[in-house]
């Protein structure tokens, strides 16, 4: 199998702020008078717009939007405490315009009165968490600079309220996923010192992030590597279950979203305003695919015995346009979006998340989505690289007639010990981003 190259290409990311509405100090008797003095202060300069008016979700969109994010969802959460949540498009640590927009959201957040996790000791301690997803398919990289890809994830959002993240290569193979993943077991208590204590792992009083450590080795982690399906999607949710066999959705890394959202979620970090430590936490993860990819992975040994499957003549009402999208893509070469788009009138926002169908249609009848569609680059259709001026239209999508593939239990597709990278977190790393959660690390043991 063709090696999957992070430095030039990237993977999307994305994430959800759980926030709560700000609420003022408690002035007690007992105070000392520094401490009156600062709750006073406090209540009398902080902007308590949110906890005041006690404000519903629909309240918090519409403040935002008149503000230019109509590129934020929010919804609602149940989790106690939280007033809100909001979702991002997709975005690369990589993207300069995407910190600064995504910076410009958080302020503009708390200065409504909204909240992360606490700032100052006497306050109300407010547990809220901050979910990351990395998606599974990487961003073509010679297609779309990072910074283009926000471009492109930002409109699609602010547009059509769809995901839309441009030019895409293959799905990622759920080895790397898994790798990445038994690192994080093997390293949790490291996690874990990075964190405060209400955000650490267990399988007890944090039932949201529950620990993933059985997996970081002996018979747990072989189950967890051997944990397969007639399908990736399959396997995945096999995988998800030995991860957290009660809980899929709450292991603190998991793969529970990769069939539905096409992520693998992170659920650790507390909910913080600051943009800056976002993303020395989208860093830290990244990398951990980085390394993985480039350093770990025996790419030949992916998979076991090739069985070779053939997609059906049609899945669909036959008039239908998703019916004929699907007779289309199963042309030999395909057809491009702009092709679809001509024969359907839909446009290219509408024509991506049906070919996501198809893949989940095709995951349901017993066939590999992944493996029998294929997303062809403007290239393969004869045009030059830019021809779309950025309409991503003269790209397109085959549905194969036959295809190939690997079973998912096989053995565990690493290099030799000799020549695999080391399993640390920190290993590749920058300076900065490893300075930084060694701080983090020494703080937190203070308290």
């Amino acid at each position: 199998m063709t090696s999957i190259n992070l430095e030039t290409n990237f993977l999307p990311m994305g994430t959800e702020f759980e926030t709560a509405h700000n609420v003022r100090a408690n002035v007690g008797s007992g105070d000392s008078q520094r401490v009156r003095d600062q709750k006073t202060e406090y209540n009398d300069t902080a902007s308590f717009k949110a906890g005041d008016e006690n404000w519903s979700v629909e309240k918090w969109g519409r403040e935002l939007r008149d503000r230019g994010f109509d590129w934020i969802q929010y919804k609602e959460e149940t989790t106690h405490g939280v007033a809100v949540e909001f979702v991002t498009p997709t975005f690369s640590p990589r993207s300069a315009q995407a910190k600064a927009d995504i910076k410009r959201l958080l302020n503009t957040i708390e200065e409504l009165g909204g909240r992360g996790w606490h700032q100052f000791k006497w306050q109300r301690e407010i547990h809220v968490g901050m979910h990351c997803h990395v998606g599974n398919t990487p961003i073509d990289g010679a297609a779309l600079s990072p910074d283009m890809h926000w471009m492109v994830a930002r409109d699609a959002m602010a547009t059509s309220g769809r995901y839309d993240n441009g030019e895409t290569l293959d799905v990622m193979p759920l080895a790397l996923a898994k790798d990445v993943i038994a690192r994080y077991a093997a390293h949790e208590s490291e996690f874990n010192a990075c964190f405060p204590a209400w955000r650490r792992t267990s399988n007890g009083a944090n039932w949201a992030c529950r620990s993933i450590a059985h997996v970081a080795d002996g018979s747990g982690y072989n189950r967890f590597w051997q944990a397969g399906g007639d399908s990736v999607a399959d396997a995945a949710r096999a995988a998800a279950g030995v991860l957290s066999p009660t809980s899929p959705k709450f292991a603190v890394a998991s793969l529970d979203t990769w069939a539905r959202h096409g992520t693998i979620e992170f659920r650790q970090a507390p909910m913080t305003m600051s943009a800056d430590k976002l993303w020395q936490w989208l860093t830290l993860l990244e990398n951990l695919f980085m390394t993985s990819a480039a350093g770990r992975i025996d790419w030949d040994a992916i998979g076991g015995a090739n069985d070779t499957r053939q997609t059906p003549d049609q899945l669909f009402r036959r008039n239908s346009r998703i019916g004929l999208i699907y007779s289309m893509c199963r042309r030999d070469g395909g057809a491009t979006v702009q092709e679809i788009i001509s024969a359907t009138g839909w446009d290219a926002d509408t024509v991506r998340p049906r070919i996501t169908e198809i893949r989940q249609r095709l995951d349901a009848t017993g066939h590999n989505g992944q493996a029998a569609v294929v997303t062809h680059n403007q290239q393969v259709y004869g045009n030059a690289y830019g021809a779309s001026n950025g309409r991503h239209d003269l790209s397109g999508y085959e549905v194969l007639r036959e295809y190939t593939v690997r079973n998912a239990a096989a053995d565990i597709p690493l290099l030799p010990v000799t020549r695999r990278a080391p399993a640390t977190i920190w290993y590749g790393l920058s300076d900065q981003c490893f300075e930084y959660w060694q701080g983090r690390k020494n703080l937190y043991s203070r308290r």
